[in-house]
């Protein structure tokens, strides 16, 4: 099984989050602790303006 880890940065994106999607939000990690392979296969790609390696750098330090 596994847990979710979150950090304390984090934690203040996710109050700011409105209401309904914090709670979705919750719902569905809740489900990917049990099962990490539910839901729909990602496809195509998404764009960013940042970096590639920004991108990673900075998800790693919210979700440590």
């Amino acid at each position: 099984m596994y847990r979710r880890v979150v950090t304390t940065s984090a934690k203040r994106s996710f109050k700011r989050l409105p209401r309904q999607v914090r709670e979705d939000l919750l719902e569905q990690t809740k489900i990917l602790e049990t099962n990490p392979l539910a839901g729909e296969k990602l496809s195509g790609s998404l764009h960013f303006a940042d970096t590639r390696e920004n991108f990673y750098q900075k998800l790693c330090r919210l979700f440590r």
